[in-house]
């Protein structure tokens, strides 16, 4: 299950770069809950550390 797999595939079959689309990406983050993912895993990595 790999983030943003589908602005990736959209990138290959039309040549349209999204990634560098602020306003987009935040859309995605916040709909998908990335901020999220991403702060659960720092916490995780440090507490190993």
């Amino acid at each position: 299950n790999l983030p943003y797999l589908d602005i990736y595939k959209l990138q290959l079959v039309t040549g349209k770069v999204h990634t560098h689309d602020h306003e987009l990406m935040k859309k995605i983050n916040d709909e998908r809950g990335y901020l999220n993912d991403v702060i659960r895993f720092n916490e995780k990595v440090r507490k190993k550390g």
